[in-house]
């Protein structure tokens, strides 16, 4: 994966900075922007919410109250 990603940077993208116009980018950002991945999609974080609560749960009281939901530490 990360030679793949290492080509993507010094090769496709370089490439596609100097190929594309900005109408292109901006098709490119919309196609990026509706695309959810499936693998943190809603699904994905439902299922790691109960996970996490379960988690939580099982935790002793003192630790309970310092365990602060992810969706939380974001905001």
């Amino acid at each position: 994966m990360l030679d793949h990603m290492r080509k993507e940077e010094d090769l496709a993208i370089p490439a596609a900075e100097t190929a594309l116009l900005p109408a292109d980018w901006l098709m490119i950002d919309t196609a990026f922007r509706a695309h959810q991945n499936p693998l943190f999609g809603p699904r994905p974080q439902q299922e790691f919410g109960k996970l996490y609560a379960r988690i939580a749960g099982l935790a002793p009281k003192k630790l309970r109250r310092l365990m602060t939901p992810r969706r939380e530490q974001q905001l």
